[in-house]
């Protein structure tokens, strides 16, 4: 089963189509300076991500975007961020622990979340296509602890991380 690690990126303000565009960009380029893959709006290939972010595929950009993080630009899911023992890197042959990602994670957060034109972000975090998510409220800083946390816990519950400043 995989697992995806995807949200919402709350807009302050109603803006137009190209400002938008110009954001995801800049969306993009967080995610790769934190070394992270990510689809955003239509671009999301899974469906089923807007069946869990309750919202249409064909909606409007212009007050929230939905984003898909994977650990690399050609992957379609998030299983590397959540499961560091399913995989090897190719690399360095090691095996990589939780908290790498997660620090990944708190990088490209603290960056989106500081951008002039962002409101609110959320990060959800689930196995399959689940639509139960415990919601937990954490502050920036917090953000790769309180990863490791939720993942090396006894039994996996999905989550719905908001993300304060």
């Amino acid at each position: 089963m995989s697992y995806f690690v995807f949200g919402e990126i709350g807009l302050r303000e109603t803006s137009d189509a190209r400002g938008v565009e110009e954001l995801c960009f800049a969306i993009a380029l967080a995610a790769f300076r934190a070394h992270l893959g990510i689809q955003l709006g239509g671009n999301i290939i899974h469906g089923d991500i807007y069946r869990m972010l309750r919202r249409s595929r064909e909606g409007s950009y212009l007050k929230s975007i939905p984003y898909l993080l994977t650990d690399s630009p050609i992957s379609d899911h998030s299983s590397e961020l959540v499961r560091p023992d399913a995989y090897f890197r190719a690399l360095d042959d090691r095996r990589v622990g939780l908290r790498p990602a997660a620090v990944k994670l708190e990088a490209f957060v603290s960056e989106v979340r500081g951008m002039a034109d962002v409101g609110a972000l959320s990060l959800w975090l689930t196995q399959g296509f689940d639509t139960e998510f415990a919601e937990t409220s954490v502050r920036i800083g917090g953000v790769a602890d309180r990863w490791c946390e939720i993942l090396s816990g006894a039994t996996f519950h999905s989550h719905k991380l908001t993300i304060e400043v």
